[in-house]
């Protein structure tokens, strides 16, 4: 059940939507401006006036009663200059700028958008979006959406991480250590059984090849002398991170296996994968990233195009080079791809996966929340 959220009618240059994630997207706001956070994810957001609720009754008529009229209310009471939010995908703040062109509307990309979740977001109309590369652009123009601006700049959590600990990934030893991306979701398997839905039928499927996968690299970490270390989903402090650990274990136990938390404020994920000789997983956000640090990753996509097609991950194949994708999961094939990527020299590797790298994600400074916090400060001076 939703709780109410009541924001406070305070003069902000700044709106931010929402308060998940937020302690990354405030890093992008230049310090000298205030700014509001409204909570979005689970809440009702209200201002406590009466100007408010006669704006939301007239959003409503046109809009019906849906989080976009509460945020069109919001934005019409707090009258701020810039709205960012760095849940991309959130409906709430999808389309506010056709309302107020007047206003900055920014959308940073939270994750990799495959061109399924981007069908499920066609039509839709963005102010300013900062993507990860051209992918995206190319991907929501094909389904109908738009942008005012576009910037191909990268993954924010990415570049905060690389401008944090200062990592020259080409500098960094090997030291016999592959990264598993853990995509594990206690609701994935709880649809993991006999069913007659499609949905049902996709995330099958989807845990099925992720426990292969995983069981593959296990096995082949143990054949070749090499550390496994699991970059988990959640915290050590979470209720689910005990199941997820428990989830591996009966997959294939073994003394190669380590488990890294996935610490958000130490970024514990981003350190596990970089410092690894190769990250393996399936479609996570993580190997897109590292794809662009020129670090050695694979997709275990498998042989099912039907189902790489399904998941939306058709593009993939097609754009990346096919000895970074898994054809099957079939030992002997799964242990010479890991074999011929590991053994592959540096300038070898470079020269593959440039152009894909160049157009899936961009990695270089400036950091997608050094161009942010620019672009506002610009923006700001010259409507002041």
């Amino acid at each position: 059940m939703r709780r109410l959220h009541h924001v406070p009618k305070v003069n902000s240059e700044v709106l931010v939507i929402d308060e998940r994630l937020s302690n990354f997207l405030l890093k992008c706001i230049p310090k000298h401006c205030e700014f509001t956070i409204v909570k979005n994810r689970g809440y009702i957001p209200y201002v406590r006036s009466i100007s408010f609720f006669i704006k939301l009754v007239i959003f409503c008529t046109r809009f019906g009663l849906t989080s976009k009229s509460i945020m069109l209310a919001i934005i019409d009471e707090l009258k701020p200059k810039v709205v960012i939010t760095f849940i991309d995908n959130n409906v709430a703040a999808q389309g506010l700028n056709l309302v107020h062109p007047e206003i900055r509307f920014i959308s940073i990309q939270n994750g990799v958008r495959t061109l399924r979740n981007i069908t499920k977001l066609n039509k839709i109309n963005f102010d300013s979006y900062y993507g990860f590369g051209l992918f995206e652009k190319e991907s929501f123009l094909s389904k109908g959406g738009s942008f005012v601006n576009y910037h191909p700049s990268g993954s924010l959590k990415l570049g905060l991480f690389l401008s944090k600990y200062n990592y020259l990934p080409n500098k960094i030893k090997k030291n016999k250590t592959i990264c598993f991306v853990s995509q594990y979701r206690s609701e994935a398997l709880l649809h993991n059984n006999p069913s007659n839905t499609s949905v049902g039928d996709l995330l099958r499927d989807f845990v099925k090849i992720s426990e292969d996968l995983y069981r593959q690299t296990v096995n082949y970490a143990l054949l070749n002398d090499y550390t496994i270390h699991i970059a988990m989903t959640y915290n050590a402090g979470d209720s689910d991170y005990s199941a997820e650990k428990s989830y591996f274990q009966k997959i294939i136990a073994s003394d190669v296996v380590k488990y890294f938390d996935n610490d958000l404020d130490e970024m514990t994920s981003y350190k596990v994968a970089i410092e690894s000789d190769l990250i393996i997983g399936f479609d996570s956000t993580l190997l897109m990233e590292m794809f662009g640090c020129n670090k050695r990753v694979v997709w275990g996509l498998d042989s099912k195009f039907g189902f790489a097609k399904a998941w939306g991950l058709e593009a993939y194949p097609m754009y990346i080079p096919s000895e970074l994708i898994l054809v099957n999961l079939n030992k002997d094939s799964f242990n010479n791809k890991l074999n011929n990527l590991l053994l592959m020299n540096d300038e070898k590797y470079n020269n593959l996966t440039k152009k894909s790298r160049e157009y899936f994600i961009n990695s270089e400074r400036p950091y997608v929340h050094e161009t942010v916090k620019h672009d506002i400060d610009e923006y700001l001076s010259s409507n002041g």
